[in-house]
């Protein structure tokens, strides 16, 4: 399912009512990430690029050269209903502030392969995390997706300041995409 990291490395960075700190967002505003897929390695623009709804939230829609997300903020909960090519309803959990445990989620998910329902596991810890050679103290969140035979587990670092710093996708237990912070906030 490399379409869905390809929406996330539109997730990069996004936001909306959330706290600043942690996902640092404006319209217009963009990243740049190292892409890692296998043998491959290239670079990766995103940026904001208009306000939408995502479940009952007011988001943004973020775009990169190989697919966008739609992503808010719904109280304490950083949301996404589009990931690439995959689409949620309702809205999944990729992030939430002061968790004290597990989250869960179950819904329906359609992707390229067709349409289905998935249930999910969110957990969470604060880890530093080294990108290149920089340190950062950062929010360590692993959304584990089960539909059907496949089970996603998307991994993602977010760290005060910057948003996203590191994100990585294994399908069925294989890694198949990376990415990581090169440049922005900006």
């Amino acid at each position: 399912m490399r379409t869905l990291l390809a929406g996330l490395t539109a997730v990069a960075l996004f936001g909306c009512d959330g706290p600043p700190d942690l996902m640092p967002l404006e319209p217009g505003r963009s990243w740049t990430y190292t892409v890692f897929t296998g043998f491959e390695k290239y670079v990766e623009p995103m940026k904001l690029v208009r306000s939408v709804a995502v479940g009952d939230a007011q988001g943004f829609e973020l775009k990169g050269t190989f697919g966008s997300a739609r992503l808010a903020w719904s109280g304490t909960r950083l949301v996404a209903d589009r990931l690439g090519s995959a689409r949620f309803d309702p809205p999944i959990p990729l992030l939430v502030l002061d968790a004290k445990g597990p989250i869960a989620w179950r819904g329906s998910l359609d992707k390229l392969s067709g349409h289905g329902t998935a249930s999910a596991t969110l957990t969470q810890e604060n880890e530093t995390v080294n990108v290149g050679s920089q340190p950062y103290k950062s929010t360590k969140s692993t959304l584990s997706i089960q539909s059907g035979s496949t089970k996603i587990e998307l991994t993602t670092w977010f760290a005060p300041g910057y948003g996203i710093v590191r994100q990585e996708q294994r399908t069925n237990g294989r890694q198949n995409l990376s990415i990581e912070l090169l440049s922005g906030p900006s």
